[in-house]
């Protein structure tokens, strides 16, 4: 892990999945996706350690929630229509 141009973890997990939040995978038919959301992302406890040291502080913790996780796929055959919404589908939307 680099912080500040400089290694401070040579190896560490950056963030622990808590998927007990996870909802039901949905799909779009008209868009060729399938949808999972809901895992919790937290920051681990190795790479608050890191983070914490690079920057001289005590702030951050591990188990700090970061985020939710959103998973988008395009269902077979539909890799066209993904590449097409994931770029935007009107010209010069990218």
């Amino acid at each position: 892990m680099l912080a500040n141009g400089k290694v401070v973890a040579a190896r560490t997990t950056l963030f622990d999945l808590d998927g007990s939040t996870l909802q039901p995978i949905t799909t779009n038919a008209q868009a060729g996706t399938a949808t999972l959301t809901g895992t919790t992302v937290k920051l681990s406890d190795g790479a608050a350690t890191a983070l914490n040291g690079a920057f001289k502080t005590d702030a951050l913790k591990g188990g700090t929630t970061i985020g939710i996780a959103t998973i988008v796929v395009a269902l077979p055959g539909h890799m066209n229509q993904m590449s097409a919404h994931l770029h935007g589908s009107r010209p010069g939307s990218c």
